[in-house]
């Protein structure tokens, strides 16, 4: 089996299952030193500062391994290689709070005086904690690891270049459970290799149903499902196989300690006969009941909820979410963090509320205005005083591939059309200006700063009217999605928030990706929990072409999970929070037009070509499935369109398209690539991406 990169930094990432333990070495390369103002910082390509708040900051690693069938892990040792090196004279700064984007006075410096005085080595376990999830019957141990360790006193960071990370598992109850939800497949394998580091063909799982991805569960009141037959005829329409059942017969006979748990008990029941993979849930919670999660945050103060509104409750199947059950749902070492099933919930209380939404979201799918579905909004706000913390810094970072902060994504093509509304000191854009650039037709929007359930993106839940947004009909511009960070904006739960009415009305959104509780960040950084579940968002919709709302959405959580295992995530809990408040108002199958330009739309599209290994590394086989007409030429392009690579075919008439290309020996770099067929007049069109 191939090395490979997993991280940028990583030199090399081998591992090795085995039943009863999991080995896998990592590599690092030669960290780099900067110094601030406000400390020294350092730092490796691919790891992220981590740490709770007040401590030194550090980089750190996460880590996924795919442990045998039936077994979870039961310890985790790291054994250090030789030392690689130290670096003197080092003053590490200390990690900041992170804080509700509610928040924005200013703060007090934290650090911890207690460790800063120790001489001696920190951290001194370098892993952080584990757990084991699991993802279509698969079970994966998620970690963090550390190759530095920082004596304060002596102003010392030893570093190592080599890490052994040694796992235990034994078989147990949750993951024989987890067995009954066994799935594979190409779709199931191109996953598993995406957030796990030892993945291999040959594994201890036996073969199992293929997950579905064209089967969609309408859920709704019975007096509601005569409004769905519109949808129903159009997704079916177009493939998808739709079934449509009364909430009162989903929950009939189910058992459960109330209606929530009965409904998830029903998807399970579904999810494992009929292999459904998208779920709308139609109905607000007094329609459709939402679940309660619990989580707390240890940041300047204390931040604790019971009641955060999380439809990942129908959307994760593994467990009970309340093994000792209390009233705290959702409790570390209750959750389950890699979900199966796309869940988003069109949030109406009535006949007219629900023929807006569902006439949004035919219309948005069947009738786009074509030349604006590049057109995106970004809103930032200022979010901090001291340190000066900026929502554009964060929204800059879903533009293209970025390796920022520990983790590569590769969001919005540079090339879209961008209209930014961002803050500059004591400049601040208003009201009036969103609702123009709106009624302008910049409606994929995209927004970081402070909301309240009557309040998000400068606007009032009295701005949310059909008069102020005339234009977003539909039919002069495209209805919009809404990206926000902001707080409690999303509180589907509260009678009226603001996302759920911009939904309502018969103009304006068809989809918003929002909070029912905190949005965070960190203070004086471009790392933050809401802005990290973004860019994965993006990078789940233009690198993994995922571009049904509830998949994007699934796979942002998946991409996003091992991090909450990380040191100031674990404890503090504000990833966490906003893993667990973070949801989807909408229709989960919907399809985002989501305009990558660079001549995508314009091109004669047939069938994709289809590329194997995603992400590829040194070499990469494209394959078309229908016969060729003759000749043709294989073309990659940048995103900006640019020619970078052609090759001339010699075909057969009615040839098997077939070819591998050498990446490192035509100089291929990594990114996201455009791929073009042209054969005989038509063009085939299809993605690479490389790493």
């Amino acid at each position: 089996m191939k090395a490979k990169f997993i991280l940028l930094g990583l030199l090399m990432l081998s591992g090795l299952v085995n039943a009863g333990e999991v080995k896998i070495k990592v590599h690092f390369e030669k960290p780099t030193i900067s110094r601030e103002a406000q400390g020294d910082f350092i730092s490796f390509n691919g790891l992220s500062m981590a740490g709770q708040a007040g401590t030194p900051a550090l980089p750190w690693k996460s880590l996924s391994l795919l442990l045998p069938a039936g077994e979870e892990a039961v310890s985790v040792e790291v054994k250090l290689g030789g030392e690689a090196g130290r670096f003197s004279g080092l003053n590490i700064t200390p990690i900041q709070p992170s804080r509700p984007i509610s928040e924005g006075v200013v703060g007090e410096w934290a650090r911890n005086d207690a460790i800063y005085s120790t001489n001696a080595l920190f951290p001194k376990e370098i892993n952080g904690h584990f757990s084991t999830h699991f993802l279509y019957g698969h079970s994966v141990m998620m970690t963090t690891v550390c190759p530095v360790q920082y004596n304060p006193v002596k102003h010392e960071v030893i570093w190592y270049d080599n890490l052994e990370v040694v796992v235990k598992t034994m078989p147990s109850a949750r993951a024989r459970q987890a067995l009954n939800l066994l799935r594979d497949g190409e779709e199931v394998g191109r996953l598993l290799k995406s957030i796990v580091d030892n993945y291999d063909e040959n594994t201890t799982y036996i073969k199992s149903t293929i997950v579905a991805d064209n089967k969609l569960l309408i859920v709704t009141p019975a007096e509601y499902m005569d409004g769905f037959a519109d949808l129903v005829n159009y997704y079916t329409s177009t493939g998808l196989e739709v079934s449509l059942v009364s909430f009162e017969d989903a929950i009939n006979g189910q058992t459960g300690v109330d209606d929530a748990q009965k409904l998830r008990n029903y998807l399970i029941s579904r999810y494992t006969n009929d292999g459904i993979l998208y779920v709308l849930l139609g109905g607000d919670v007094e329609l459709i009941p939402a679940r309660g999660f619990y989580c707390k945050v240890q940041s300047s103060s204390l931040y604790e909820d019971s009641t955060i509104p999380s439809d990942l409750y129908y959307s994760s199947l593994d467990g009970t979410w309340n093994d000792n059950d209390n009233d705290l749902w959702g409790e570390i070492g209750e959750d389950d963090l890699l979900p199966e099933l796309a869940v988003a919930r069109l949030p109406f209380r009535s006949l007219t509320e629900q023929s807006h939404m569902t006439t949004k979201v035919l219309k948005y799918q069947q009738s786009p205005v074509v030349n604006e579905t590049n057109w995106v909004l970004m809103a930032g706000e200022k979010l901090y005083d001291n340190p000066e913390t900026y929502g554009q810094d964060y929204l800059e970072l879903l533009v293209g591939e970025r390796s920022d902060n520990g983790y590569t994504t590769t969001g919005l093509p540079e090339n879209m059309n961008f209209f930014k509304l961002y803050d500059e000191g004591f400049n601040q854009w208003g009201s009036s200006d969103i609702i123009g650039k709106i009624n302008d037709g910049y409606t994929f929007i995209q927004h970081s700063g402070h909301s309240n359930w009557d309040y998000m993106m400068r606007l009032s839940v009295w701005d949310i009217t059909d008069e102020n947004f005339s234009k977003v009909d539909g039919i002069q511009h495209n209805y919009a999605i809404i990206y926000s960070h902001g707080c409690i904006c999303g509180a589907f739960d509260y009678p009226a928030c603001i996302a759920e009415q911009t939904l309502k009305i018969s103009k304006f959104a068809v989809a918003a990706c929002v909070n029912s509780r905190y949005g965070w960040f960190n203070e004086g950084q471009t790392e933050g929990p809401s802005a990290h579940l973004h860019r994965e968002w993006m990078n789940a919709l233009y690198t993994l072409d995922s571009d049904r709302i509830g998949e994007t959405q699934r796979l942002s959580k998946v991409a996003t999970a091992p991090w909450v295992n990380a040191p100031g995530q674990w404890e503090e809990g504000a990833l966490r929070w906003c893993f667990y408040d973070n949801n989807i108002l909408g229709d989960p199958a919907m399809k985002i037009n989501k305009g990558t330009s660079v001549g995508i739309n314009s091109l004669t599209q047939s069938n994709e070509l289809k590329v194997y290994p995603v992400p590829a590394i040194d070499q990469v086989k494209i394959s078309f499935d229908q016969p060729l007409k003759g000749n043709g030429i294989l073309k990659i392009l940048d995103m900006q369109g640019r020619l970078i690579y052609s090759e001339s075919l010699h075909s057969e008439k009615n040839s098997i398209f077939e070819a591998t290309l050498d990446l490192k020996y035509q100089g291929i770099k990594s990114g996201l690539y455009l791929l073009q067929l042209e054969d005989t007049g038509n063009i085939i069109t299809g993605k690479l991406l490389v790493r």
